[in-house]
C-alpha cells in the first residue's frame, strides 16, 4: 500500500504481531483509531478494516483534498485469540496449549473470545474496571483480567491511544 505505513507495536504471549496501520495525510490534522478483531471470535472485523484501507488507497487525493483526518488502524488487536477461532490449538506454542483447552472447555475454539491468557480483552481497560462483572478467572470469555491493562493487547491499544490522541475512536 503506497500510503499507509505499518508498524509492530507489541508481541502477544504467543509472539504474534499487534500491527499498526497509518494513514498521515497532514501531521497538523487531528487523528482518528479504528481497532478491529477485539475479540477473537470477531476476526471478519479485520477483513472489513482492510477492505476500508483499500478504499482510502484508492481515493487517497480526494480524502486529502476535503481535510479528511489522519488514521490509525489496528486491524487486529488480538491475533492469539483469533489464530485460537481460525486455526485450532496447534495455532499457539505447545507450552501454552493444555492451559487453553481447560480455559476453553474443550478444543472447539469457534466461540473463543478472549485472548491466550483467557482474559476477555475488551473488558480489561480502564474504563469502571472495578464494577465489571463476569468470571473470576480466566476463560473463553467475561474475564476481565487480574487488574486494568494487564494484558499485552489492552496496554498497547491504551498507550497507542494516548499517543495520538484521536478525536474519536471506533471499534469494530
Amino acid at each position: 500500500y503506497k500510503h499507509f505505513t505499518v508498524d509492530n507495536v507489541s508481541v502477544t504471549l504467543c509472539g504474534k504481531n499487534i500491527y499498526r496501520w497509518s494513514c498521515i495525510f497532514d501531521y497538523a490534522r487531528p487523528f482518528v483509531l479504528f481497532q478491529g478483531a477485539m475479540h477473537a471470535r470477531e476476526y471478519i472485523t479485520c477483513d472489513v478494516l482492510f477492505e476500508y484501507i483499500e478504499l482510502i488507497e484508492k481515493d487517497y487525493e480526494n480524502l486529502k483534498d476535503i481535510g479528511t483526518p489522519n488514521i490509525v488502524i489496528f486491524p487486529m488487536m488480538n491475533p492469539d485469540g483469533v489464530d485460537l477461532v481460525k486455526h485450532g490449538i496447534n495455532s499457539v506454542p505447545i507450552r501454552y496449549r493444555d492451559r487453553l483447552i481447560r480455559i476453553n472447555g474443550g478444543l472447539d475454539f469457534s466461540r473463543f473470545k478472549a485472548n491466550a491468557n483467557g482474559v476477555d480483552i475488551n473488558n480489561n481497560f480502564n474504563a469502571k474496571w472495578e464494577r465489571q462483572e463476569g468470571k473470576y478467572w480466566p476463560a473463553s470469555s467475561g474475564y476481565k483480567g487480574k487488574h486494568f491493562n494487564s494484558e499485552i493487547e489492552t496496554l498497547s491499544l491504551v498507550n497507542q491511544t494516548l499517543f495520538f490522541n484521536p478525536i474519536f475512536t471506533i471499534s469494530f
